[in-house]
């Protein structure tokens, strides 16, 4: 074989943006063969390949997102992606290789895990208990403080990117997704990131330190520190500080880890993840529950080593977290200052009350010890969906094979400006390819933006059917969007009714689409008052994500007109018509 067919077969193998799912049965490296898609998002695609080499052995083939930054960003993420693959730590989710295709793409290939993510964990059984989000935490910020050592910067940390395993021990979680984010913010990472990111400025030790302070909140009580509804409304959140009141000992650990102010906050992740340990091993009050819980013995023991340091850790800097400070890389470090020399007084005076803290702290522990651990009624749960049922999760994805003489199209938030970058949501679609699409387009004052529309003309120019896909203001589940269903037909109603002579809703109520549980309505409209009437029939679907909290679900207009030859009414729309074979294949993304 010349140079030339060596050449070819390489790029046989390329990832071809406009068709990720054909990267299905393509081989990476000359090794890994992939095997399925896993997932679509704002970071790019995720893909599980089996090793040809070592039998049994799955790996993740991620494609990244391409990176239109600066020269000098993107030669330090490249570096950092070298070093990851020779960091082999048991709470770090392995990265064997990392590449580059031709067309200049980025890939990561690394280990597979078979475990739940502490987003789905929460998503299940709501928040942590005390202790287990300590002791998660802790070793997070070790894990995390190990691997900004070595001069590398997560960026993107959050609950979705910690795998927990069942069992315990040393690599009870695992952190994934090192090197997959530039630091770009979308719909779910904004709220991990600090204020000084949103803003336009770069990542540093001290934004991931943030981010991690953002997720101990989180598995905390369910629910996020900040609550501000636009950009620049979480921006001024933040920078109001944290004003809350869980205990005194968490009130300083997350008005410190979340201080708007890059240098006020802990030096090191390590130094993080043991004071939030510690501070979670005394009695606290959660915002939703207005009740104090204690915790039990078997708490205190599980968070003992963080407690039995907690006064002298929260006061100063560990000595540990000093000397990670000095292993740093220069371009790592974030406060300017100079140490200062210990002063010989203040020594004393800080030995004195750490002797009297330890005797308090003694007798607090005995009281407690002694103390029967308190009961949690069953319904004081801060998880931010009460009307959560357990049952409903996202169906398995589906491999849809391609139909013929079609267009495949899958969101990509890099194309997304305004409203829809703020609302992205992930699916895939094929339709004919003589059908016209335009989109995506983005929203005004009076209407949201839309994502795909796409429509079906018929010789004569005139219109058949449609699709049009946006998103809504969603809750995540079915269940508690219930209550905000009437709000969007009402809105849809007057929307709809400028647009359509004559607009009349015939029917509404729970509906699936492809596995997936959804509200719709029906309606029929047209021009009555001619002497060749164009009547138009439609449905409205709203399909939330299937995951609490995720507030932004898929809105799907359907349209046919007096046209389409199968249509006869509003319950014929995307059934008996050439829309139903394309709204069969409408799959929406898993990561959420």
């Amino acid at each position: 074989m010349d140079l030339k067919e060596r050449e070819a077969a390489g790029h046989a193998n390329d990832f071809d943006p406009a068709s990720p799912k054909s990267f299905v049965g393509k081989v990476v490296k000359g090794r890994y063969r992939v095997l399925e898609m896993l997932s679509s998002g704002d970071a790019g695609y995720a893909y599980l390949a089996e090793d040809r080499i070592v039998g049994d052995k799955r790996v993740v083939v991620r494609i990244l997102t391409p990176f239109d930054g600066d020269e000098v960003t993107a030669d330090i993420l490249a570096e950092e992606r070298v070093r990851l693959s020779h960091l082999n730590h048991p709470n770090v989710a392995r990265v064997f290789d990392s590449g580059a295709y031709a067309n200049g793409l980025k890939y990561l290939i690394s280990e597979d895990l078979d475990a739940l993510s502490a987003d789905e964990v929460l998503s299940i059984h709501g928040r942590f208990e005390p202790a287990r989000a300590g002791k998660l935490i802790r070793q997070v910020g070790q894990a995390l403080g190990d691997v900004h050592k070595q001069g590398i910067l997560h960026r993107d940390l959050r609950p979705a990117n910690i795998e927990v395993a069942a069992a315990d021990g040393e690599a009870a979680l695992k952190i994934t997704n090192f090197g997959v984010s530039s630091g770009e913010l979308h719909e779910e990472n904004i709220r991990y990131a600090a204020p000084e990111v949103i803003e336009g400025g770069v990542s540093t030790v001290s934004s991931d330190i943030y981010a991690l302070g953002v997720t101990a909140y989180q598995l905390l009580t369910g629910d996020f520190p900040f609550d501000g509804a636009t950009e620049r409304e979480l921006v001024k959140d933040q920078r109001a500080g944290y004003k809350q009141e869980l205990s005194p000992a968490l009130d300083e650990f997350f008005a410190k880890a979340l201080s708007p102010d890059p240098r006020a906050r802990f030096v090191t992740a390590r130094e993080a993840g043991e004071v939030f340990a510690a501070a979670v091993s005394k009695p606290l009050t959660l915002p939703s529950a207005g009740k104090v819980l204690t915790p039990s013995a078997a708490d205190l023991k599980d968070v003992q080593g963080a407690s039995d340091a907690s006064d002298e850790v929260a006061g100063s800097r560990s000595a540990d977290a000093d000397a990670d400070a000095d292993d740093m890389p220069a371009w790592l470090r974030r406060s300017p200052e100079p140490l200062h020399e210990p002063n010989a007084k203040w020594l004393k005076v800080a030995l004195a009350v750490f002797v009297l803290l330890s005797i308090i702290f003694a007798a607090a522990w005995i009281y407690l010890l002694k103390r029967q651990p308190a009961n949690i009624p069953a319904n004081v749960n801060s998880n931010a969906n009460s009307n959560y049922d357990p049952t409903e999760t996202p169906p398995a994805p589906r491999d849809i094979q391609a139909p013929p003489n079609s267009t495949y199209f899958a969101s990509n938030k890099a194309n997304m400006k305004g409203d829809l970058f703020r609302n992205f949501v992930g699916f895939s679609i094929y339709y004919p390819k003589t059908w016209r699409s335009t989109g995506p387009q983005e929203g005004n004052e009076e209407n949201r933006g839309k994502f795909l529309d796409i429509s079906k003309k018929n010789a004569a120019g005139l219109l058949e059917e449609q699709l049009l896909v946006s998103y809504y203001i969603s809750r995540g589940t079915y269940s508690d969007d219930l209550v905000n269903f009437p709000e969007l037909v009402k809105e849809s109603n007057e929307t709809l009714s400028k647009l359509i002579p004559g607009f009349t809703i015939t029917s509404q109520g729970q509906t699936t689409v492809n596995g997936w549980k959804a509200y719709e309505i029906q309606f029929h409209g047209g021009q009555k008052e001619s002497s060749d009437p164009l009547q138009v029939w439609g449905r409205r679907i709203w399909i939330p994500a299937a995951r609490p909290g995720v507030r932004t679900g898929f809105a799907l207009t359907l349209l046919a007109t007096s046209n389409a030859a199968n249509v006869k009414s509003s319950a014929d729309v995307g059934v008996n018509d050439d829309l139903a074979k394309v709204l069969e294949t409408f799959e929406p993304g898993r990561e959420f």
